[in-house]
């Protein structure tokens, strides 16, 4: 059971643990600490150089190595590092390139490149800015200095396509032009990786998938559960290598937002796959095929998670806990030596990874993701004071509160006074419906009971508390605000209490309100479609005739010192009146363009809101003052994508603050364009005079958010309180859906 703003619902048996944003583990603080990364950095570092006694190669997988290396001097200024990295490139990558087209041919010079922007030493770079000058600004590409071509022409154009072909390569190449373009301050270099790389792009990426093909041929390509292919290390290639560029490219030059868009583009969609283990498998988007952890393409992702949030391209308060939850995991990899195990060996696609292999690139690959951690330097408070005060709990687990079938959640702190007052029995086939609460001056609850969408029989029930609600023969569960902020119970059910009688037939939308006399007025639609109205004076045992006052096809009530007033949806439009026992008093009409009726509230200083959405797919704001009689309408942001029941994701006032409301969608408010998650998302608007400003408050990757519920009459002590659903929505009897609540203390 929940506490709407004027229902209570009841779902059948679920937990009754609530569960608080997480905070920092012992162990994730542990992991986090700088003194510890620095010392696992050393050892991973020195277990790989004792591979090569003394003297590693230049290629793919040491080059990538040492640019894990020199990354741990930049934010350490450990000089064991730097040293180790001189060594390396004073000797090791080649006077010549022999195929210096191949991608993997160049990535050596990397580290060379960026301790020349340590420490200038011209013999660090001679090769690379002579073979790039040479070979990066020519017509065509000679197929025998290529190397690995897939193509049989003995030349081709210069494209990117046709040279970096495979995924891996946008990892070993690019990140060498921004970086000869600042250490000469030539722009050629970045104008020359743009054209390679965004034809490159268009040749690899699946903007469907939001995913890397390896190669051309991946293309046609299925896991054995008929997804596409997607390797875990070869989106980390890619990504990694976003990275790298990103960092050296010039804010003027025009096309950095777009290796940033592609950057953001890539994090959400491998966030939405991010293990339960917070790693991923070899194949990154079919978890059953490989279901080990892969700590190659793992690394790159957390490597770009933290230096997202370092460059300031990611917002921190969304991106940190899928950043903490993977580097958790990905330090329980690491052996005490500092040999990081799980990481899959040479290949070019998804394969199965054993807990003891492990290999120089990832190795290098886990070094760059510590350096951006260690920069960080996050500690529990610092995480606390990002994160903010707002806890993020779950109220119940599996079910659905309609939000058409009557008002939204109500807040009460005096349970214990609740007394024996309303008992109901109402038969319905069908409709949207739940129980109908009005909270007395005294704390006392009124309420009704109407069926959820056909799932019960006629019931009879019995009341002692808004918290303990019997329904059938069922055991049920009760989730309910008070002073501290949620609680939920588990409650068997009791006999039966007496029958109200004074409604029959198939009834919708129940809700209650108060007149100024003292009397309790309900409302409720009939299986004609009209609004009725019944009253009762002494707290449910016994009500007036009911009288039907007109057609609708949706309302909402809301309650002042002057009156019980309500909002109509018809054909015609919404419509403002004035309820009384004898009839309606139309007030105002509000607007003619009203697709979708959400919520209707009336705050402390009279004012009256209004949210619904339009024809045109977008939410409205309409309010007025009681000293007024027209209404301002203002647009507050798109619908986004429509539900499959053909609803949008919807919208909720702040009772106790009328000029907030917040709403579902998957597009962002402000641009209106997709949010990035690929899933609805919640937002709060604050509603002023002249403007409209959002506020995200959920960051899901991996399921929706949607139908949001703002509590009435809580406490004092908190400054916000919001419930919404979380999971997977079909319809309304359909659905894998978990209560969500924020509450934010003062």
């Amino acid at each position: 059971m929940i506490i709407k703003k004027g229902i209570v619902i009841v779902l059948s048996l679920v937990s009754g643990v609530l569960m608080a944003n997480e905070s920092f583990t012992y162990r994730q603080e542990l992991s986090f600490r700088q003194p510890e990364i620095k010392e696992i950095m050393v050892r991973a570092t020195e277990h790989e150089l004792a591979k090569y006694d003394g003297f590693a190669p230049a290629n793919w997988l040491t080059g990538t190595l040492y640019v894990g290396i020199f990354e741990c001097y930049k934010v350490t200024g450990k000089t064991f590092f730097l040293d180790t990295a001189r060594d390396w490139a004073n000797v090791s990558p080649q006077k010549s390139i022999p195929l210096p087209y191949h991608g993997d041919a160049i990535c050596a010079f990397q580290t060379g490149l960026d301790i020349y922007l340590e420490d200038p030493d011209p013999a660090l770079i001679a090769t690379i800015k002579k073979e790039v000058d040479e070979h990066y600004f020519v017509e065509r590409v000679p197929r025998k200095e290529l190397g690995h071509a897939y193509w049989e022409e003995e030349s081709r154009p210069l494209r990117g396509r046709n040279i970096w072909w495979w995924c891996d390569s946008l990892f070993m190449a690019p990140p060498v032009f921004p970086r000869l373009s600042q250490i000469t301050g030539d722009p050629k270099y970045n104008e020359c990786l743009h054209e390679l790389y965004w034809d490159d792009v268009a040749y690899l990426y699946n903007k469907e998938e939001g995913l890397f093909y390896r190669d051309h041929t991946y293309f046609d390509k299925k896991s054995p559960n008929g997804k596409m292919v997607a390797w875990s290390r070869g989106q980390g290639w890619v990504i990694g290598g976003l990275v790298r560029v990103i960092e050296f490219l010039p804010d003027e030059d025009p096309m950095k937002e777009k290796y940033i868009a592609l950057f953001r583009d890539m994090i959400n969609r491998l966030l939405a796959l991010q293990g339960e283990d917070g790693l991923w498998g070899a194949s990154v988007n079919d978890r059953e095929w490989h279901p080990e952890p892969e700590t190659s393409g793992s690394s790159f992702f957390l490597y770009a998670l933290a230096a997202g949030i370092n460059m300031e391209i990611l917002d921190a308060k969304t991106y940190l806990p899928p950043l903490v939850k993977g580097w958790d995991a990905l330090m329980n990899c690491v052996r005490y030596d500092g040999k990081v195990e799980w990481a899959q060996l040479e290949d070019g696609s998804p394969n199965k990874v054993r807990k003891t292999d492990d290999i120089s690139y990832t190795q290098g690959a886990f070094l760059l993701a510590a350096a951006q951690v260690y920069q960080l330097n996050l500690t529990p408070s610092k995480y606390k004071k990002i994160m903010g005060e707002r806890e993020r709990r779950v109220v119940f687990e599996n079910g659905y509160l309609n939000p058409f079938g009557g008002e939204s959640i109500a807040f009460v702190d005096a349970y214990k006074k609740m007394g024996k007052y309303c008992l109901a029995r109402i038969c319905n086939e069908e409709g949207n419906s739940g129980f109908a609460l009005y909270l007395m001056p005294d704390s006392r609850g009124l309420r009704l009971f109407q069926q959820t969408l056909g799932r019960a029989k006629c019931v009879d029930f019995s009341v002692n508390s808004p918290a303990l609600i019997e329904l059938a023969t069922e055991q049920t569960m009760a989730v309910y605000p008070d002073a501290k902020g949620f609680k939920t119970q588990i409650h068997t059910p009791w006999a039966s209490g007496p029958k109200f009688t004074g409604l029959s037939g198939k009834i919708t939308d129940v809700q209650l309100g108060r007149f100024p006399d003292g009397k309790i007025a309900l409302l409720y639609k009939n299986e004609s479609g009209f609004v009725c109205v019944s009253t009762t004076d002494d707290s449910g045992e016994s009500w007036s005739a009911s009288k039907e006052l007109l057609q609708a096809e949706r309302f909402r009530t809301a309650e002042t010192k002057e009156g019980l007033f309500l909002v109509v949806q018809k054909k015609a439009g919404l419509f403002f009146y004035n309820v009384t026992e004898n009839g309606l008093t139309e007030k105002s009409k509000i607007t003619a363009e009203a697709r979708m009726l959400y919520d209707f509230e009336a705050g402390s200083d009279e004012l009256f809101s209004v949210v619904f959405d339009d024809e045109n797919g977008v939410y409205q704001y309409a309010s007025r003052s009681a000293a007024s009689s027209s209404w301002s309408l203002q647009q507050l942001a798109p619908v986004g994508t429509l539900l499959p029941d053909g609803y949008a994701a919807g919208a909720t006032i702040d009772p106790e603050d009328v000029t907030q409301v917040y709403i579902a969608s998957d597009l962002n408010p402000k641009t209106g364009n997709p949010n990035g998650t690929r899933h609805y998302q919640m937002y709060k608007a604050q509603v002023a005079q002249k403007a409209v400003s959002f506020e995200p408050i959920t960051f899901d990757f991996q399921s929706d958010n949607i139908r949001p519920v703002a509590p009435r009459n809580r406490s004092a002590a908190f400054r916000e309180m919001v419930v919404w659903h979380n999971g997977e929505y079909r319809s309304a009897e359909d659905y894998d859906l978990d209560g969500h609540a924020f509450v934010e203390k003062k």
